[in-house]
């Protein structure tokens, strides 16, 4: 949600929560165009998008989960790689700290002897740290926003499970205007899932995600 709603961000093509490997879902972004580079507010609106999942776990719930730890990963690399790689750093100036494995900063995460002082560690480590903290407010003003279509999405990914094309649209722009449609009708043969018992679970797109969860738990399998 918070891809589609800022600016200079690649649209959403697919949401799932099927879990594949390790991973319990995905959301898919596709560029509107082949490019072979990237802008500052670019990168700014992706780790912004990085965030989400973890802003809506502490919004939405109180408290945060192990699940957004391969988004953090993302969001703080392409936010260090912004500052030690591409010069996008009014503070550090247009200056180039070397790639990520030329950096200092090896696996074991020990600054490199010798490639840079003590004090330009600390700087870049403050920018990056700005740079987060700057794309977390983005992402959590986006969920405060739009907490109404939070809660829509999460409904329609129970009650489906995967969302793309029309019907992601559908879930991004309201539910449907009748009680007794489908507010998520199926499309191009997809199948939806069964183990959820469908009455009366989306209708209500002021049901939040902790009242869908618990209606999912106390609703028969079929």
């Amino acid at each position: 949600m918070v891809g589609r709603v800022l600016d200079h961000h690649d649209p959403v093509h697919k949401i799932t929560i099927v879990g594949r490997g390790q991973a319990g879902g995905y959301t898919r972004f596709r560029p509107a165009e082949d490019r072979h580079y990237q802008t500052r507010s670019e990168f700014e609106a992706s780790i912004a998008s990085a965030l989400g999942g973890h802003v809506a776990e502490t919004t939405v719930f109180g408290e945060m989960s192990t699940g957004a730890s391969n988004d953090l990963e993302r969001a703080t690399l392409l936010a260090r790689k912004m500052v030690t790689e591409f010069g996008m750093s009014e503070r550090l100036g247009v200056v180039t700290f070397g790639s990520a494995s030329q950096s200092g900063w090896p696996a074991d995460g020990q600054r490199e002897s010798g490639r840079y002082s003590e004090r330009t560690a600390q700087l870049i480590d403050d920018e990056v740290r700005r740079i987060i903290d700057q794309a977390y407010d983005r992402a959590s003003q986006v969920i405060v926003d739009h907490r109404e279509v939070l809660d829509r999405l999460a409904q329609a990914l129970l009650r489906y499970e995967t969302l793309q094309g029309p019907e992601l649209e559908r879930a991004f722009s309201g539910p449907a205007t009748s009680a007794e449609a489908d507010p998520m009708p199926r499309e191009h043969g997809v199948r939806a899932p069964v183990r959820f018992a469908p009455p009366a679970l989306m209708p209500n797109a002021a049901m939040t995600i902790h009242e869908a969860v618990s209606a999912n738990a106390a609703a028969p399998e079929k």
